[in-house]
């Protein structure tokens, strides 16, 4: 949110993306306005900064005894996707989602069960992908986990489906083949230009 200014005119504006919505023109009412968003704007941040640190501070502790079963990278993407894209539709297959099902239902897989280099997110594809930064513009996966999760994660090219860090670990993107295979979908678009496309694999319908 911020002043912009409209042929002479200072205007206040709204912002989600490239999308603007002006709420009137400059006042005591819109500054008033401008200087609660700003506050509680940064409120938030402190706020979210704090809770990240009290979480990474029980993670530890969950760790040293043996309580924290889910890996800490896998971990903390979803926490990310959690945090800026609520309404995502992608969900986690394969050997990481076994950890849900321990919580669930109280049980403990054998550790080679759970054994795992990667995780797969499973996009809806019938829509496009949608993440949001702390300040309301649209950011990509790739870019999500590499600001907020670990910065050595890499894609191997522009549009690729899948990111590296420098351990080894891999976080793939994938999405059901539509029927016809020729169907064009709109999950088959990245959220920004360059960021990960999924990977249509048979049978997930």
């Amino acid at each position: 949110m911020a002043f912009e200014q409209r042929d002479g005119t200072d205007y206040l504006y709204r912002r989600i993306g490239s999308v603007g919505k002006s709420l009137g023109p400059r006042s005591v009412d819109s500054e008033q306005m401008l200087y609660r968003f700003k506050a509680s704007r940064d409120q938030n941040k402190t706020r979210l900064q704090k809770l990240s640190e009290n979480l990474n501070t029980q993670a530890a502790i969950l760790r040293s005894l043996g309580a924290g079963r889910m890996p800490i990278i896998p971990a903390r993407i979803l926490r990310e996707l959690r945090i800026h894209g609520r309404q995502t539709g992608l969900r986690v297959i394969g050997t990481n989602a076994l950890y849900a099902y321990e919580a669930l239902a109280s049980v403990v897989f054998e550790e080679g069960a759970t054994a795992t280099g990667d995780i797969h997110l499973l996009q809806n594809d019938r829509r496009r992908l949608r993440l949001l930064t702390e300040d309301k513009t649209f950011t990509g996966l790739a870019k999500l986990i590499q600001d907020k999760v670990d910065r050595s994660f890499q894609a191997r090219n522009k549009r690729d489906c899948r990111l590296t860090n420098n351990n080894g670990y891999m976080v793939e993107l994938i999405r059901p083949e539509p029927r016809p295979a020729w169907k064009k979908m709109a999950g088959t678009e990245p959220p920004i230009e360059g960021d990960l496309v999924g990977v249509p694999i048979m049978g997930l319908q």
